[in-house]
């Protein structure tokens, strides 16, 4: 008998990426079961050509006193859902399982009363990966050895001249701290090189545009071009890459891309850096005064 099963995975991107191979698990596991995402609305696109899910919800994530709770707990009910694998786990999520009625879906995660919860000590430390690893196998899923990424991308070539090197100097709205301030001084020691750097972002990061078009040498700048599956193809071409802590930096990674990554104490890398043996991580407590120029060149390899 086919089971409706519900994933909950609102992002943020990083996050998300990291989550990919939970994904495929999950699918694997319920391969005759109708898979079901709820995740927010930037995402769903790409959620669906990833090819895990059968549907993808989307949740705005309205603040609590204004979100209509009671459309969701009525779709999830409409829908019979039968599991719910909570791999977002947050007080948001912990109010959707308080929501709904009983009997309630069996729920994987760590909401109080919950049918398969994750209570391991030290699990708030544990990286993202790990942690995700140990809840679904709690519920008798087997995680996968590393996330498929084949799905993303279009195979086109992105017209940008090679060698070349990308650079993400961007990150969340509102987090400054995460922000390396020397990219520029970086992709003018990488034309040194003979290598090109491409300056990549979201629409957020189009103010940095000028600065870099007036103090960069030379440099390709697609800040606020490129799609998800545009990255993937930029990122399978490109010698390296250097980013901040931020989604587009976690997707390269993840494609196998060597690199550096550069991460603000703040931000607990020992919970969200890459797990690939390909990417440097470099910590500092200031970005802006415990990793200098030096430090992120010795770790780049221009052969």
């Amino acid at each position: 008998m086919t089971k409706n099963i519900l994933v909950i995975k609102h992002g943020a991107f990083g996050d998300t990426v990291q989550a990919v191979g939970h994904f495929q698990a999950l699918r694997k596991h319920h391969k005759n079961d109708r898979l079901i995402l709820l995740t927010t609305p930037p995402y769903k696109d790409l959620m669906e050509k990833m090819g895990c899910f059968d549907a993808v919800w989307t949740d705005q994530r309205k603040a609590l006193w204004t979100f209509d709770w009671r459309r969701l707990k009525k779709r999830i009910e409409h829908e019979e859902i039968s599991r719910i694998y909570d791999l977002q786990n947050s007080d948001r999520t912990g109010f959707y399982f308080k929501m709904l009625g009983k009997p309630k879906p069996e729920w994987c995660g760590i909401a109080a009363g919950c049918s398969h919860p994750q209570n391991l000590e030290g699990r708030r430390d544990m990286h993202n990966v790990d942690r995700l690893d140990e809840q679904i196998k709690i519920a008798g899923v087997k995680p996968v050895k590393a996330a498929d990424f084949s799905w993303l991308g279009q195979g086109r070539d992105m017209k940008v001249q090679k060698p070349y090197a990308i650079l993400i100097p961007g990150a969340s709205k509102g987090k400054t701290f995460k922000r390396w301030p020397y990219f520029i001084e970086l992709a003018n020691k990488i034309l040194e090189h003979d290598v090109v750097p491409v300056f990549i972002g979201s629409d957020a990061e189009r103010n940095l545009i000028p600065e870099i078009e007036q103090r960069c040498l030379r440099a390709e700048i697609l800040i606020g071009q490129t799609s998800f599956d545009d990255l993937a193809d930029l990122a399978r071409d490109a010698e390296f890459f250097v980013g901040n802590d931020t989604g587009p930096a976690h997707l390269i990674a993840a494609l196998g891309v060597k690199g550096v990554m550069l991460f603000a104490e703040a931000s607990e890398p020992h919970r969200c850096a890459p797990k690939s043996k390909k990417v440097i991580s470099l910590i500092g407590q200031d970005l802006q005064s415990d990793i200098l120029l030096e430090d992120v060149l010795r770790k780049i390899s221009f052969d």
